[in-house]
């Protein structure tokens, strides 16, 4: 079928929206760093100094910041005391990028003005729910500032010959600031009615950790005895202020002046604050046990209790051991000479997540939606309160459990090396928000552990150095993985679920399913079987036969790929030739799919009057239908990278004064192989939804430096 013009709402223009929208030259960062380091016999210090700018791709937004750091080490006391100390700071300033209003730019019909042509100083608006991404850009003011400060210090006090007592306290303050404008005529201001908006937040946070330990080294003979046995106490807080008011007479104050808009008067401005803290104690200890470095054995523990599980699992034990065998020191290994090391090890540990947030396991007090009450004698309306979530005291740690079988070597007078690693990982306990039963419970969802996942693995290094001379040096090395994981089970004592759906595409249902059996990031949907003579789906039903959407139900669907990747590589390559170096790194990942949402999204001609990808009217021509969710825009991500590359030289002046000069110039994201057709393979995201791309658009960028450092 043709392309029909007349489908799209034709305004005479052409605007490149997102010409208009990205810088027209090439963004420019600089980055800036001054170390000085000195000392004694006694005491030595370092300290370093950096600034760093840049322009983003998008017109008006910029990121600066700058910071410090101080190292200072001291002993006394015959050298049996030690203290280290670290403070450091960091200051950020951005403002943030609106993703939203990328993809609104991207889709925005290019025969639409950039200007209203009956009013040459407005925007030009094309109505309903879209808006004119450019003016919302200039129309509007967003502005983020981080202030990061922090310290720690180490004492470690020799008390008899081998033991030692140690104690750290370290402090994170950190402080963060969001502010936003919009103006009267923005596009938003007008239809909500607005008449500008001001938004100012605030953030605080103050972490706190302190570790008291002894320590204990023994050495006799062919015996070697390290014990460290301790106490940690880690302690966070922070509180958080936001406020919004409307209704302001003139875009001058922006959002230093929150109280002259006029909404605050009319009890319509809003006002937020809360607090949170959570505390983590934990007893450990530790033995390390070598003899004639052959026979290497460790056993640790870490007994932690933490305030954001249930009253009934606070706390959790985490112990871990491993034995490692030096082979190559045996007496029917000595004999070969070209092999330098060989040493067997075997490991098994606990560890444990509490990343969540405050008070997931409590009942916390809030307003009640809808739930103002009437006072008849005061004749006010009073704000009623109640439980704000479901509570859960049974909450507990989740706990990953892992085996790991090595294998470490070094051969040919250590020109090659590498370790070989095998692993099974379970993971027990899976902490999530799940679906909850109403009645008994008051809201919909509860965080609880739900499940068990294994993950198994292999993992293989080698580094080598192929060439070694005296002027030229070729060092290499690669990394090889290759991942499995399967979702054992998925339910608990509240809720029983054999599965789960995930990630809600926009207006075709859900992307993956999380199911008992399978593994994760599982694209779950329809089977594309081509197009009708008409440009209609033609889709396959669970008989296995050729059928239009409409005839399909939600059994049809079916297990379309695996979006996360099975097999990893990365190769590095470091050249020395007198003075000149060279090193580059690849690095790729294989073995999965990827959902390309921007295609399903944009490249329909069904999207008219927005904007649509070229690939609409080519590798999409047959396609006139609405969308739909099924393999057609499932791809092969497999792509490897040519992620960093750098080419220096060493520069020694003949000056008492300057050590070394180095120039260099380092390309980062330089390449990219793959097959893949959308902006970049590599994708953020949670691992059990790994794979999607979304229709959200802002591109991939390469970046190149050209630096000197200077050493005095």
């Amino acid at each position: 079928m043709e392309f029909d013009p007349e489908a799209a709402y034709d305004y005479g223009c052409d605007t490149d929206w997102l010409r208009e929208t990205f810088n027209n030259r090439t963004p420019i960062k600089h980055h800036h760093n001054l170390s000085i380091s000195g000392g004694s016999a006694k005491t030595n210090y370092r300290m370093s100094f950096n600034y760093n700018s840049s322009e983003s791709l998008v017109k008006g937004k910029t990121n600066e910041g700058y910071g410090a750091r101080v190292n200072i080490r001291h002993k006394a006391f015959k050298n049996k005391l030690s203290i280290i100390g670290n403070m450091y700071t960091r200051v950020s300033k951005s403002n943030p990028i609106n993703y939203r209003n990328m993809e609104k730019a991207m889709r925005m019909n290019p025969t639409a003005p950039l200007f209203d042509p009956d009013n040459p100083n407005e925007f030009f608006e094309p109505g309903g729910d879209e808006y004119n991404p450019v003016a919302i850009f200039r129309q509007t003011k967003a502005q983020d500032k981080t202030i990061r400060l922090g310290g720690d210090v180490t004492f470690s006090l020799e008390l008899f010959p081998g033991l030692k007592a140690n104690m750290l306290y370290a402090m994170r303050p950190r402080y963060s600031s969001t502010k936003e404008y919009d103006a009267i005529d923005s596009y938003h201001s007008q239809k909500e009615l607005w008449s500008g908006r001001a938004y100012q937040r605030s953030s605080n946070s103050f972490d706190q950790l302190l570790d008291l330990s002894l320590s204990y080294v023994y050495e006799g003979g062919k015996n070697v005895l390290d014990i460290v046995g301790g106490y940690s106490f880690d302690d966070s807080k922070s509180e958080n202020m936001s406020a919004e008011n409307y209704g302001f007479l003139s875009d001058g104050f922006e959002w230093n002046n929150l109280s002259q808009g006029s909404w605050l008067a009319d009890g319509k401005a809003n006002m937020d604050s809360n607090k949170s803290m959570n505390r983590l104690i934990a007893l450990f200890g530790r033995v390390n046990y070598s003899y004639d470095d052959t026979y290497l054995m460790s056993l640790s523990f870490r007994n932690e209790g933490s305030t954001k599980f249930g009253k009934n699992n606070k706390w959790g034990f985490f112990p871990a051991f491993s034995f490692g065998w030096r082979l190559s020191n045996e007496k029917f290994f000595r004999s070969i000479d070209w092999l330098n090391d060989l040493k067997l090890r075997v490991g098994y540990g606990v560890t444990g997540n509490q990343g969540f947030g405050s008070y997931k396991s409590q009942t916390t007090i809030a307003a009640v939606k809808k739930g103002w009450f009437y006072d008849a004698e005061k004749d006010s309306w009073i704000m009623t309160y109640g439980p704000g979530r479901n509570a859960n005291p049974n909450l507990k740690w989740e706990k990953k459990h892992e085996w790991n079988l090595g294998l470490d070597f070094s051969l040919l007078n250590n020109r090659l090396s590498g370790n070989i690693d095998v692993y099974k990982r379970i993971t027990k306990d899976l902490l999530y928000d799940n679906a909850a039963p109403t009645p008994p419970m008051l809201y919909p969802t509860i965080f609880s552990n739900i499940g068990e996942m294994t993950n198994k693995g292999l993992e293989i290094g080698l580094h080598g150095t192929p060439i070694k001379l005296r002027d030229f040096q070729w060092d290499t090395s690669l990394t090889y993985s290759i991942f499995s994981n399967k979702l054992n089970s998925l339910f608990n004592e509240l809720t029983s679920m054999s599965y789960l759906d995930l990630e809600s595409l926009s207006g075709v249902g859900y992307a993956f399913r999380l199911e008992e059996g399978r593994g994760v990031s599982q694209f779950y949907g329809y089977k594309f079987a081509g197009f009708t003579d008409e440009g209609r789906w033609l889709l396959l039903n669970k008989e296995g036969e050729k059928v239009e959407r409409e005839d399909l139900v939600e059994s049809d669907k079916v297990y379309l790929g695996n979006g996360l990747p099975k097999m990893s590589l990365g190769i590095n390559n470091s050249f020395r030739y007198k003075d000149w170096s060279l090193s580059f790194f690849l690095r790729g990942d294989f073995l999965f799919k990827i959902l390309n949402d921007k295609e399903m999204q944009y490249a329909n001609r069904m999207a008219y009057p927005y904007n649509v990808l070229k690939s609409t009217t080519k590798k999409h021509k047959q396609l006139n239908d609405a969308k739909v969710y099924s393999d057609y825009y499932l791809e092969n991500g497999n792509y490897m990278k040519l992620d960093n590359i750098t080419l220096a030289y060493d520069f020694r002046p003949r000056t008492e004064y300057i050590k070394k000069i180095r120039f260099y110039a380092t390309g980062e994201n330089v390449f990219c192989i793959t097959n893949y057709s959308g902006i970049d393979p590599e994708l953020p995201g949670d691992p059990l939804t790994w794979g999607l791309d979304k229709k959200r658009f802002y591109p991939s960028t390469r970046n190149f430096t050209f630096g000197v450092d200077i050493t005095f």
